[in-house]
């Protein structure tokens, strides 16, 4: 989902570029390899992907708005997009499959590693 269709257009009246587009930009770009990620590593439905990724978005939207006034470099705030995304993805997942079975031991070891080791990888993939 495209940012603009939630939050509308991120031009002030006279034409000019908020801060705005440039979030949105870092949250487009991430987008593919976040949603391929959370439907492929972490195996979520692909409507569950699109749930979490609109309530992600609603996030990374506040949380680089609260931090606008730092002038958070755009590599921070992709760091921080991604690894947030792998970090509440890894735990909706074990709480999900606590009783996971041992068949599934591919999908544990998935699990196991790290959020930042996750994002890490990622990072490298944009």
């Amino acid at each position: 989902m495209k940012w603009f269709t939630l939050f509308g257009d991120s031009k002030t009246m006279n034409g000019n570029a908020t801060g705005d587009e440039e979030i949105f930009s870092v949250f487009d770009e991430a987008l593919p390899v976040i949603h391929a990620t959370l439907v492929s590593f972490y195996r979520f439905m692909e409507e569950e992907a699109e749930a979490f990724e609109d309530t992600l978005l609603v996030w990374f939207e506040r949380m680089a708005r609260r931090n606008a006034s730092q002038k958070v470099p755009v590599s921070e705030l992709r760091a921080q997009l991604l690894y947030v995304a792998c970090k509440y993805a890894r735990a909706f997942q074990i709480a999900r499959f606590k009783g996971i079975e041992p068949a599934e031991e591919t999908f544990t070891m998935a699990l196991a590693q790290t959020p930042e080791e996750v994002a890490a990888k990622l990072l490298h993939k944009l």
